[in-house]
């Protein structure tokens, strides 16, 4: 079965489903989206095994699903990139859409970095934000593109 021969909206769903996978092939959550778990449930390729937290898993109907598709690459609307913090060895992957790429990668690369660690709040009315998040997520260096 070839993926590029199927419609738009089923590529998106078997990519969403893949996304999946591979989220929870390393133990970390899902980032598909609460409206992508629904659609994915109610086409019989996801259940929901606990209701809080919320915890699915890929159903035999996914697994066939993403069996018969084995060997093909993905097709992606995003890309990733790996970051590493030389003093802490800290890792992020932080994804990019193809649209934020060609507008200005980055700074983008950067904002996305700092906005999965940073968690300043404004002080005072002036709603000044006083904390050095930015600093510290220029100190990390790109290492790869995922």
């Amino acid at each position: 079965m070839s993926i590029d021969s199927l419609p738009p909206f089923a590529q998106k769903v078997i990519n969403k489903l893949r996304r999946f996978e591979e989220c929870t092939s390393d133990n970390q959550g899902a980032d598909i989206g609460r409206q992508w778990f629904d659609l994915l449930t109610m086409l019989g390729l996801l259940s929901r095994v606990q209701r809080s937290p919320a915890l699915w898993e890929i159903t035999q109907q996914g697994e066939d699903l993403l069996e018969a598709l084995h060997g093909e690459q993905p097709l992606t609307d995003s890309l990733k990139f790996e970051f590493l913090h030389p003093l802490t060895e800290e890792r992020r992957t932080v994804s990019l859409t193809k649209a934020e790429v060609s507008g200005g990668m980055e700074d983008t690369l950067y904002e996305k970095l700092v906005a999965q660690f940073c968690q300043c709040e404004s002080v005072g009315e002036t709603n000044v934000v006083d904390c050095n998040c930015d600093e510290y997520g220029h100190d990390f260096e790109l290492v790869s593109a995922v």
